[in-house]
């Protein structure tokens, strides 16, 4: 009858499938802060129900192929902070049920463009604190539901969301030169990049764009972002601004051109004329 099952800080070294054999009606189990080295497989087999699984702060560097076979009510998956550095590009095969999963600070170098292709229901995927810099094909194509990535402080140089419908995307402190975003997204959080252009593919739905520290010069293309109430520009090297830079974005509340070369020839009467719910 146990629904409930929390063992964090406890020392564990080891798990098997045979720890949960009666264990049938499980609903949580959370394994925080342990020293867990490995997942073998189907280790959770015997826990069909099972919803919630919290692996965090371990020390797993290998997890079997088949390791998460038998959890098909899962919809929340934590494993970071640990060591992974490979994942099996059928390890979520199952997972179909799943809606969350966090793989921040880890040491994954890359990602399979069929890595969670089955997990058909994720809404959120954090891949934050890695060393990645390659994610082969469109990987996050086939998730229709996924509204929120995280893939901040990686070594990406590129990636495709063009075709997906993120509408939250972090990634900042990566090697991007160029971006192409989706239709979908409304927040584009990417600081501390190399980024020279971005390619908005007719979006004109995104509230908050936060690109500081990059290599922008033109922003002309900024301008059928209508919708736009936070934009942080600061520390690119803009240098010029003209007098529609702002015109069409009547919502702007919060805007940061800090440490932008902006001459006082740049700046002319009639500049934020039509920001008039500016506050900062």
């Amino acid at each position: 009858y146990l629904k409930k099952v929390q063992a964090n800080s406890c020392g564990i070294e080891d798990v098997s499938k045979y720890n949960f054999n009666y264990a049938s009606n499980l609903l949580e189990l959370r394994l925080r802060s342990n020293k867990v080295k490995k997942l073998p497989n189907s280790v959770f087999s015997a826990l069909p129900t099972l919803q919630t699984l919290d692996i965090s702060s371990n020390e797993i560097s290998e997890i079997e192929p088949n390791a998460f076979v038998g959890l098909d009510s899962l919809e929340y998956l934590t494993l970071s902070d640990n060591k992974i550095i490979t994942l099996d590009e059928n390890l979520f095969r199952e997972l179909k049920n799943l809606i969350s999963i966090r793989l921040e600070t880890n040491k994954l170098q890359a990602i399979d463009e069929r890595l969670f292709a089955s997990a058909i229901n994720l809404t959120e995927i954090r891949l934050d604190s890695n060393e990645i810099a390659i994610i082969n094909g469109n990987a996050f194509g086939m998730l229709n539901r996924l509204k929120q990535l995280n893939l901040g402080s990686n070594r990406l140089m590129t990636i495709d969301i063009a075709e997906t419908n993120i509408e939250r995307l972090w990634i900042p402190y990566n090697k991007l030169r160029h971006l192409d975003l989706n239709k979908n997204l409304r927040l584009l959080y990417a600081p501390y990049n190399h980024l020279q252009s971005i390619n908005f593919n007719g979006n004109a739905e995104i509230l908050e764009l936060k690109v500081r520290q990059n290599f922008l010069t033109d922003i002309s293309n900024f301008t059928a972002l209508t919708k736009l109430e936070v934009l942080d520009l600061s520390f690119n090297p803009i240098q010029t601004l003209s007098i529609s830079s702002f015109s069409r974005m009547s919502d702007l509340v919060k805007l940061n051109l800090e440490f932008t070369n902006i001459s006082s020839q740049a700046l002319t009467f009639g500049t934020f004329a039509h920001n008039g719910n500016l506050s900062q």
